[in-house]
């Protein structure tokens, strides 16, 4: 069965549109894995990338890995009992940390135990250069310049004097 000129010229279409698609993408995936870009946001961390962490406030963790980035973790909502110097317990999938994850602040009780608190989820990893972490955690420090031991405002019970007056006498019966 002979085909028609019009199904050739087609076949030639797409074989020629299938070779300037795979002209554009790279010959290997691993080619271009040594040039990672350090500037895109990241879903996840590998465990053995993680060198340290660094709680700015309630809302914010700086991960540093160990070939020097920094990445900001904005969460989602407060996570109220995180406060600077907090011990926290990640929950790793795959040994990987990711946006979504859930991580628990625990509590230092002192005899060397802990109570873990609620669970709170982690946001996307945003890399960010030396300079702005140290910006960012100067700026969470001058923020919190009444704070006392550390703790916020909001946290601390003031105890001042009130005046207690006798509650009114109440009317004399009427009979």
């Amino acid at each position: 069965m002979r085909q028609s000129p019009r199904f050739y010229r087609s076949l030639a279409l797409s074989s020629t549109l299938s070779m300037v698609a795979l002209a554009g993408t790279s010959s290997s995936p691993i080619a271009g894995a040594e040039e990672i870009d350090k500037t895109v946001a990241k879903s996840c961390l590998y465990q053995n990338e993680l060198r340290t962490t660094k709680i700015v406030d309630d809302r914010t963790i700086l991960f540093s890995t160990h070939d020097g980035q920094t990445y900001r973790n904005t969460l989602p909502r407060q996570c109220p009992s995180l406060r600077r110097g907090s011990l926290l317990n990640y929950t790793y999938q795959n040994r990987r940390l990711c946006a979504g994850g859930m991580f628990q602040v625990l509590l230092d009780m002192g005899g060397g135990r802990q109570i873990p608190t609620l669970l709170c989820p982690l946001g996307i990893f945003v890399p960010i250069t030396e300079d702005e972490a140290q910006d960012l955690v100067a700026t969470t420090l001058s923020r919190e310049g009444g704070r006392h031991n550390g703790r916020s405002e909001r946290d601390i019970v003031r105890i001042e004097p009130a005046e207690v007056t006798a509650p009114p006498s109440p009317p004399p019966a009427v009979e």
